[in-house]
């Protein structure tokens, strides 16, 4: 008996802590989404607006799969549609909208190269893939004042603990609005084509709709070719 006891107490206690764990969570969501809702108000994008998602969001796919639906009776029937309408339904987009932003770090850069930066926010859709060598090509290009050699930039994907310490956002929920640091942002050239776009929200279950055309005046962006097309992205899950 009282080693059942012991283990209930046991059990509540983990209980407990995995709900402090969760509050704990939420809190930091709250306030980093506080950050975003700021910093769009200051920059005057009044397109933006902030969409709560599902809890399974990212556990949704851009392959077919079967969705359940129930009819007027109570009887559920199993539809097979593509998770990409599943998102349309929910967002009222076409998958292309869908878009993320990566932290790219500049391994190449030095104490010695103000002029050079070290990090960037890429703006690119989920059906496509950054290509680091686009990346530095775009900003070779970009610098009119000093020119920067090949050698001095070699971008690649941040490491998670450095896109967190400097966006201030966790994994899933990367915003180019409210980040911690500022960095300059490139947009991928296709997303110009949008009228708007869907993209990360402060927390991993919230989402910012953003006019492209405000996104990228608001953030003083940079525009150009920095993707290709991913083959398989109807196939992998959906995520940061």
């Amino acid at each position: 008996m009282h080693g059942e006891m012991m283990f209930m107490v046991d059990e509540g206690v983990v209980e407990l802590e995995e709900r402090v764990a969760a509050l704990d969570t939420r809190l930091r969501g709250l306030e980093s989404v506080a950050r975003v809702v700021h910093d769009i108000r200051s920059r005057q994008v009044y397109s933006a607006r902030l969409h709560r998602a599902p809890h399974d969001y990212y556990d949704w796919t851009l392959a077919d799969r079967a969705y359940v639906s129930t009819t007027s009776s109570g009887t559920s029937l199993a539809l097979l549609m593509p998770p990409s309408i599943v998102r349309r339904k929910f967002l009222q987009c076409n998958v292309a909208q869908l878009c993320k932003s990566i932290i790219m770090e500049n391994v190449a850069w030095k104490s010695d190269m103000p002029h050079v930066p070290r990090f960037v926010c890429v703006i690119v859709q989920y059906k496509a893939k950054i290509n680091s060598d686009k990346v530095a090509k775009l900003i070779r290009d970009a610098s009119t004042s000093v020119k920067i050699s090949r050698k001095q930039v070699n971008f690649q994907h941040a490491p998670p603990d450095t896109s967190a310490l400097l966006t201030g956002f966790e994994f899933n929920g990367v915003s180019p609005f409210g980040m911690s640091t500022a960095l300059p942002v490139i947009v991928s050239a296709p997303v110009l084509e949008l009228p708007y776009i869907w993209l990360g929200g402060g927390a991993h279950d919230v989402k910012l709709k953003v006019s492209v055309t405000q996104c990228v005046q608001s953030l003083s962006a940079i525009a150009g070719d920095v993707s290709e097309s991913r083959q398989h992205a109807l196939t992998t899950p959906l995520q940061n």
